[in-house]
């Protein structure tokens, strides 16, 4: 089983109010796996971009 590395911005909270920005990586068979992943840790509402594969 492969895995490849994909990075993708997520949003997370900082404080009761406010939240930040930041790129996360994750492990996975490929990108739509990545972002069922993502969704199911961050919220759909919190992932803000598509993964990217950074390297294999």
């Amino acid at each position: 089983m492969n895995l490849n590395t994909y990075e993708c911005w997520v949003k997370v909270p900082v404080s009761k109010t406010s939240t930040q920005s930041t790129k996360v990586r994750i492990e996975a068979m490929n990108a739509l796996a990545a972002r069922g992943q993502l969704n199911a840790m961050y919220g759909l509402a919190n992932v803000i971009s598509l993964p990217m594969q950074v390297r294999n």
